[in-house]
């Protein structure tokens, strides 16, 4: 458990900070009680208030839960929670990062469909740079987290290239969240899948090939489902 002592302004966005961080981490898992307010108190050198304020944040997002008598929860997560745009990201189980990927299948096949047709040539070349960045991420200087960014981005433009504004907006909204699905399937799974498809969905956009683009689409989604479900 990583908690530090607090000694700037903005003391409980700090304390709601750090437990989320913690949640994140998988130090405190979903059904884990966390620390009561006293001992968060003096692990965080501060004043109840400032915690309390904080835990009252995070119980109201649905992150913690109070039960009277018991203590404060994590909070069973799920993905529809993350619809809020104001939730953080947090861990899911495989179960969620596998409604996240249905989530994706729906919008990312319709999207690349759209993209054949619609992207610029600036947008085709910041497709390429982004292959190439996640090219150089072989072997030792793999790197998970700066991968996943890599990836989800990629993804993102993908989306953004469709020229559709619900789509777009739809897609950002979810930004944080599938995110921290791509650095989950990269723990998983690790980034085979993301070299085997990006260059053959980029090759089939650059040649406006519509319905190649979809089903790589389809069948790279389907592929990650397939291996979440095998770990």
């Amino acid at each position: 458990m990583v908690i530090k002592k607090i000694e700037n302004n903005g003391v409980s966005n700090e304390v709601f900070k750090q437990i989320k961080d913690n949640i994140i981490s998988g130090e405190w898992k979903p059904g884990d009680k966390i620390p009561a307010e006293n001992e968060l108190k003096d692990m965080f050198g501060i004043s109840r208030n400032s915690v309390r304020t904080a835990l009252q944040k995070l119980i109201a997002l649905g992150i913690l839960c109070s039960k009277q008598g018991e203590g404060t929860f994590v909070s069973e997560l799920s993905p529809g929670m993350f619809m809020n745009a104001l939730i953080p990201m947090l861990m899911l189980d495989n179960d969620g990062i596998l409604e996240i990927l249905e989530f994706r299948k729906i919008i990312e096949i319709e999207s690349v469909k759209l993209a054949t047709q619609r992207a610029t040539v600036a947008e085709i070349e910041q497709l390429e740079k982004l292959a190439e960045i996640m090219n150089t991420m072989v072997g030792d200087n793999y790197h998970a987290q700066k991968f996943a960014e890599s990836d989800s981005y990629f993804h993102e433009m993908l989306v953004k290239c469709a020229k559709n504004s619900v789509l777009m907006k739809v897609y950002m909204i979810t930004k944080e969240l599938l995110l921290s699905n791509q650095l989950n399937i990269q723990k998983l799974m690790g980034p085979s899948l993301a070299f085997k498809y990006h260059p053959m969905i980029l090759d089939a956009i650059k040649r406006g090939d519509q319905f190649t683009a979809s089903e790589l689409m389809r069948e790279h989604i389907e592929d990650t489902i397939e291996n979440v479900k095998n770990t």
